[in-house]
């Protein structure tokens, strides 16, 4: 299929063959209309190249995200996880099982209702470190990749 222009200055060709008036009411009609194919061409032109540069533009963010996708999971890859379910609300609760040997301070809380599902206090008088509250595990042998 040609191009719209083209097509378009075809038709002013034919028109101009043709010897119309162009002050007569079908020589105005004739004009008026090949002068909107013109401006229907030219807009359906400015929207191509406005669809080609958009497309580079989402390829360029897909390529993008492909590479912080690879980045982010490969980083998560070598993680293991704790699951653990608040008493308040029930909401499965999953956590970095590093954080289980910290022996540091550390309270983990439920993101939805802020209920502690894990508490872990280092005494203050420099004897070995135990835990005010067990961690509510429930299979603590199970730990998710």
């Amino acid at each position: 299929m040609k191009d719209l222009r083209q097509r378009v200055a075809y038709l002013n060709g034919l028109a101009e063959g043709l010897n119309l008036d162009r002050q007569s009411p079908e020589g105005r009609v004739i004009g008026a209309m090949l002068s909107l194919f013109g401006d229907i061409a030219e807009s359906v032109d400015s929207v191509k190249q406005a669809h080609g540069r958009l497309e580079d533009y989402v390829e360029c963010l897909d390529e993008d995200l492909g590479e912080l996708e690879e980045d982010f999971y490969a980083e998560e890859e070598g993680k293991e996880y704790v699951e653990t379910v608040c008493p308040r609300c029930g909401e499965k609760v999953y956590f970095d099982d590093s954080l289980l040997t910290d022996e540091s301070a550390l309270e983990i809380t439920c993101p939805n209702c802020g209920e502690v599902v894990y508490e872990y206090d280092e005494l203050l008088d420099g004897d070995d470190a135990e835990t005010d509250a067990a961690p509510q595990v429930d299979d603590p042998d199970a730990v998710l990749e």
